[in-house]
């Protein structure tokens, strides 16, 4: 079963009325279709230097002209279902290259939260295959934020293919907000490989813990979460309220400590442009 498919049964099961099992099918039917990554045997280190590389050609608008890119403040990544990379990076286009990916347009945070929801809805509306497609692989990658680019919009329901985008980088996070539902994840790469890795969704059956824990999740008592499904089963079991588990609460902290606070709630922030993007 797929992540989406986890999610409508999930809200299914706590939404009890004919709304809900509507509501369930009509997303089940609209999200069906997972991205395709590139492959990862490119793994070359990231190009040093803080000068910006060149920008990448730009896809072909499946819409009408954009409007001119609007500097504006970073906007949280965390909402409803919702997963993002962290990426020590230096300029956007840095990413962008690295992932191979196709510039759609230059915009601001708030103009790409607006591009991709209204895709999306317009998917819908138009029913439309192409339109649904391009929502499915389309991101934002951001401008720097404290030395590191997010790249927002990225939901991912396999370990697997989170590493795929993670591992061809230096120094890169991994996270996932259930925001409702029972999905957690922070998942940490260095020099390419994965360090440490939290995974939690149980309407798949998949639960991760694996790596060597970190001082911050330590502090935290996430060295008391069990180790494998059984363990967490058998502790549900005799001693609930004693079980540490994957929550928001444990991941906004550790994405500080790692990177940057993800809610952007504390510090120093600059206006600036990212670029909507898609996977090809």
């Amino acid at each position: 079963m797929g992540f989406f498919d986890s999610l409508v049964k999930t809200v299914a099961r706590n939404v009890s009325n004919t709304v809900g099992d509507t509501l369930g099918n009509a997303v089940n039917d609209l999200l069906k279709d997972k991205l395709d990554f590139p492959d990862t045997n490119d793994k070359a280190d990231m190009p040093s230097g803080t000068k910006a590389a060149s920008k990448p050609a730009l896809e072909p608008a499946l819409e009408p002209a954009p409007e001119p890119a609007i500097p504006d403040l970073p906007i949280t990544p965390m909402r409803r279902y919702s997963g993002w990379f962290a990426v020590k990076a230096d300029s956007p286009e840095l990413v962008i290259q690295k992932l191979n990916l196709k510039i759609v347009r230059e915009a601001g945070w708030k103009q790409a939260e607006d591009y991709i929801e209204e895709l999306f809805d317009s998917s819908r509306e138009k029913k439309s295959k192409e339109l649904e497609e391009a929502w499915e692989k389309t991101v934002f990658v951001s401008p720097p934020v404290q030395g590191y680019v997010f790249i927002t919009n990225i939901l991912l329901d396999q370990p697997s293919e989170i590493k795929a985008i993670g591992e061809r980088f230096e120094d890169c996070q991994y996270y996932a907000s259930g925001k409702g539902i029972f999905f957690n994840a922070w998942i940490k790469f260095e020099n390419h490989r994965t360090v440490r890795e939290v995974f939690d969704l149980p309407d798949n059956d998949i639960y991760v813990n694996a790596g060597t824990l970190t001082p911050i999740e330590i502090s935290l008592g996430v060295d008391k979460m069990p180790k494998t499904r059984e363990e967490w089963n058998e502790a549900m079991d005799t001693d609930m309220d004693n079980v540490v588990s994957p929550s928001d609460s444990l991941m906004i902290p550790i994405a500080t400590d790692w990177s940057v606070d993800p809610e952007f709630s504390e510090g120093t922030y600059e206006k600036g442009t990212g670029f909507v993007c898609r996977f090809q």
